[in-house]
């Protein structure tokens, strides 16, 4: 009978290489993703509760832990933003004709779109 090799694998695997550290830090950027989305569609909830509803939802978010919560909530979406983007062209990689679109463009496309989006938004909001 042959005995099964298993390979043992630390816990702190992740931390060994750069590239893991990387993409896990990414990875457990969903979280950070998922609460945020979860606190604005409370948020819209809370206006289509009504002024009170929305006026006590508001004066909770302008506690200290909602603000820093926050600010955690922007820098994680930013950086798993900016980390989808940079492996997107990995993971597409449209071609016009015979010839593949360089990464770069690619990548400038979906900046580009971000661009556009974040206009729009702060055009309809302000």
């Amino acid at each position: 009978m042959t005995k099964r090799y298993e390979r043992q694998i630390p816990g702190w695997w992740v931390f060994t290489k750069k590239t893991w550290f990387v993409f896990f830090l990414r990875e457990i950027t969903c979280i950070f993703v998922a609460l945020f989305a979860i606190f604005y569609l409370r948020f819209a909830r809370a206006i289509y509760a009504g002024p009170e509803a929305y006026a006590d939802y508001v004066e909770k978010m302008r506690e200290p832990w909602a603000i820093a919560l926050h600010c955690l909530f922007f820098v994680a979406v930013l950086w798993h933003t900016i980390t989808w983007f940079v492996a997107a062209p990995k993971a597409m990689r449209p071609r016009i004709g015979n010839k593949l679109v360089p990464p770069r463009a690619v990548i400038a496309g979906h900046y580009a779109g971000w661009l556009v989006v974040s206009a729009g938004l702060m055009w309809i909001l302000l």
